[in-house]
């Protein structure tokens, strides 16, 4: 079966490292990847007839300005999880034009890429409180 991929890697001014971050492994000291993943329709399994999909957007979201030992450091980086998941959701609707079968939905992505995040959240906070 062929597989088609298109990865749409987009970035958010004063939410991310450079792009070149994005090789390195998530939730280390320069940042958490952002995954928007999307399921679409961009072609036909010749094998099966089947939808053959995928699409995803990253953006990197930096913490090494925040002390995440406390409440306020913890609060800015949710929120910086949460805008880069609704940017990359949103250049991944952009640049994939969602349909019927999108999944997630396009509604439903910033809930849940921000919720793929949270164990590299997690992660970052227990690793600061060491």
């Amino acid at each position: 079966m062929r597989r088609i991929l298109a990865t749409a890697l987009v970035s958010a001014a004063g939410l991310m490292a450079p792009v070149a971050a994005l090789a390195q492994a998530p939730g280390d000291a320069d940042g958490i990847v952002i995954t928007a993943p999307r399921g679409w329709v961009v072609g036909r399994s010749g094998t099966t007839g089947a939808p053959v999909v995928d699409s995803v957007a990253r953006i990197v979201v930096s913490y090494r300005d925040l002390d995440l030992h406390t409440p306020s450091g913890r609060d800015v980086l949710s929120a910086r999880v949460a805008s880069a998941a609704r940017k990359a959701c949103e250049n991944l609707n952009r640049d994939t034009m969602p349909n019927d079968l999108s999944t997630p939905s396009p509604q439903d992505c910033p809930a849940a890429a921000a919720e793929a995040a949270r164990a590299q959240v997690d992660a970052a906070i227990r690793t600061a409180g060491s």
